[in-house]
Formats: structure tokens, C-alpha cells, sequence
């Protein structure tokens, strides 16, 4: 259990590195954000909650300096391109991408799926 606990903490850290070098940034800029995960939105609603606090501690307000475009795939692979080409339609600023399935971290289709991107 505490090896998915570090994962998780190092994958959040990982994703935020990037947006706290931007939120040094002028004011006025609205930054979108790109989170595409693997499971329903009901199944990780606490990883949802705690990226936003993370951002939230790194002076990003949601609504007001940044925009999360959430996708979830439902636990269907299948509907991973449509999705991350919709993000991609959107030009995101930064994509988050994560398997976020309980348990999963030690699955080999789950590491083939966390990617992150800058743009």
C-alpha cells in the first residue's frame, strides 16, 4: 500500500513541477489543463481533489488562472485516442495522462499508459 501511496505522491509531484515554473508568470493568463485517466471520474475522485489542492498550493485558482479539462475513459482503453484527441482539439497547455485505476500500478498496460506531456 505504501509503495501505490509513493507512486501517486511522485506522479502529482511530477505533474505540477511544470505548471509552478508558470505560475511565477504575469497575471491575466489563463492556463488550460489536460487530464485524461483510464477510470471513472467517481472511482477517483480523490486523486481529482488532490491535484486541484496541489495546484491550489502552487497559486493556481481553478475558474480564475487555470482551466482543467478533465477526461475519463471509463475503464474502456478503447475510447483513450477519441479522448486525447479532443484534448488535443482544445490546444491544452499541459496534458496529464495516468492509468488511475486502484491497484493497477503493477499491471504492465498501465505503465505503457502514464504519459505526460508539455506543450
Amino acid at each position: 500500500m505504501k509503495r501505490r501511496a509513493f507512486i501517486t505522491l511522485l506522479g502529482g509531484a511530477a505533474a505540477t513541477w511544470p505548471l509552478a515554473a508558470r505560475a511565477q508568470q504575469p497575471a491575466g493568463r489563463v492556463y488550460r489543463v489536460g487530464y485524461l485517466m483510464i477510470a471513472s471520474r467517481e472511482q477517483l475522485l480523490h486523486l481529482v481533489k488532490a491535484f486541484e489542492d496541489g495546484l491550489r498550493s502552487l497559486g493556481y485558482r481553478v475558474g480564475e488562472n487555470v482551466v482543467i479539462e478533465y477526461r475519463f475513459a471509463d475503464g474502456q482503453l478503447e475510447r483513450l485516442p477519441a479522448l486525447a484527441a479532443d484534448l488535443v482539439r482544445l490546444g491544452v497547455d499541459q496534458s496529464e495522462y495516468a492509468c488511475g485505476h486502484e491497484g493497477d500500478h503493477d499491471h504492465p498496460n498501465c505503465h505503457d499508459q502514464q504519459r505526460r506531456s508539455d506543450r
